[in-house]
């Protein structure tokens, strides 16, 4: 993700430069700019021709559209780095094992056998999936995960209400 952070960060400045250059009032000296930083003499023609708005250059949307990403994609890092510094985390109820895995980023569930069908309904409608590669029912580390598992434990308390 920092890779694509890095890229979206280049480009979003390789766009303002090529703007800049195309709105210079010496087209010759903008051209060449164009040219040292890598443009075609085609995609030079490209830019130079105004879209059905009347723009030139990259249009603003796609420097907004790519700064958003940039924002979003910084913002997700940041929210990785806190799960991963937490470190991983295990309790436990009357129903399973619950473990907040930062190093797979999973919510794993482990139960002490095979759960019942309707538990496994349970568990299917609200995310989680069985991993045979580690013995466990989990989904993906996002508070959604930590919702899901609420739901789950809620359920699974009613169901067991109504069975005794």
């Amino acid at each position: 993700m920092e890779e694509k952070l890095e890229n979206l960060k280049d480009m979003q400045q390789h766009m303002k430069a090529a703007n800049k250059a195309v709105r210079l009032k010496d087209t010759e000296k903008g051209n060449e700019q164009l040219r040292i930083m890598g443009y075609s003499d085609e995609q030079i023609k490209d830019l130079r021709e105004s879209d059905f708005c009347g723009r030139v250059g990259y249009p603003n949307y796609a420097l907004q559209n790519n700064n958003a990403n940039i924002h979003r994609i910084e913002g997700r890092i940041k929210e990785l780095q806190t799960t991963k510094e937490r470190g991983t985390l295990e309790t436990e109820n009357q129903f399973f094992k619950i473990v907040e895995n930062t190093d797979a980023m999973r919510l794993q569930l482990f139960f002490d056998g095979k759960p019942e069908p309707e538990v496994r309904e349970v568990l299917k409608s609200n995310g989680f999936r069985w991993a045979p590669s580690q013995s466990a029912w989990q989904r993906q580390l996002t508070d959604n995960a930590r919702y899901a598992l609420k739901r789950v434990i809620k359920k699974l308390e009613e169901m067991q209400e109504a069975g005794q």
